[in-house]
């Protein structure tokens, strides 16, 4: 069994959309479109993603783009 049964499937379409161009910048809904994760999960995912450190805020004006934390890029490659 691999890490990767563990998790949530939206969990790692969400984050294998991220670790596919780790130094882009993402708003919400581009994650959940090109992840086809619905929106509101897409919302929770990128919380507690945020919350534990794997994602950073990157705030444009009123918007709110998300990056991977170049931190913990090695060790998301591990999970997936």
């Amino acid at each position: 069994m691999s890490l990767v049964q563990l998790l949530d499937k939206k969990v790692v379409s969400v984050l294998r959309i991220l670790l596919a161009n780790p130094k882009e910048q993402y708003h919400i809904q581009k994650l959940s479109i090109l992840s086809g994760v619905p929106l509101s999960s897409c919302f929770r995912i990128i919380n507690k993603l945020t919350k534990i450190g794997v994602l950073k805020i990157v705030k444009i004006g009123k918007f709110k783009t998300y990056i991977l934390n170049p931190e913990k890029i090695s060790e998301m490659k591990l999970w997936l």
